[in-house]
């Protein structure tokens, strides 16, 4: 399914020392693109080894950023399961995003998006430190809202003219 704005493939990346998630979505998985992902998830921090399938462009991308790299074989569950299973939460909590939200599936990439956010803030049933935590030494101390929320907010009066007497906030859907 293509996403809203033309977006047809996601680059799942998970920190396993962390348990942090992003999702990326790409309107076509490149190099540039899973490099550049690759690069805005570990920030500051130090790589010491990426495991992935076999894709090509994940293995360029490994190459350019110089740090180890690990493949796993494809349909083999022994050395791909921890991500397979990853992928699997996220598509399912995607899908009951959009659910719960009432938005089409073409709203795909924003719901893996947010699900991968909301999983590093909530963090698993059971656990004591959420991945955010893990991964910035504090609790996440922003509003957690659901997505797909209804929401007002102020936007610039030059996109959006008005009545002088008229509400200045305008009703939004919240996406993450």
């Amino acid at each position: 399914d293509v996403g809203l704005q033309g977006e047809k493939a996601g680059l799942l990346i998970a920190d396993i020392g962390t348990e942090n998630l992003v999702f990326t979505p790409m309107q076509k998985k490149t190099r540039q693109l899973c490099e550049q992902a690759l690069r805005d998830f570990k920030g500051p921090e130090i790589i010491k080894m990426i495991s992935s399938d076999n894709a090509p462009e994940l293995v360029r991308a490994t190459t350019e950023l110089g740090v180890p790299h690990h493949t796993g074989t494809p349909y083999r569950s022994t050395s791909n399961g921890r991500i397979g299973n990853l992928l699997g939460q996220l598509l399912r909590g995607s899908r009951a995003l959009l659910h719960q939200a009432g938005l089409p599936p073409t709203w795909w990439p924003q719901a893996g998006a947010y699900f991968a956010s909301a999983s590093n803030i909530v963090g698993k049933p059971g656990s004591t430190t959420t991945p955010y935590a893990k991964r910035h030494g504090i609790d996440f101390e922003g509003a957690f809202v659901p997505f797909g929320a209804a929401i007002r907010s102020l936007l610039p009066e030059t996109r959006v003219p008005r009545h002088k007497f008229a509400s200045r906030t305008t009703l939004c859907v919240f996406i993450g």
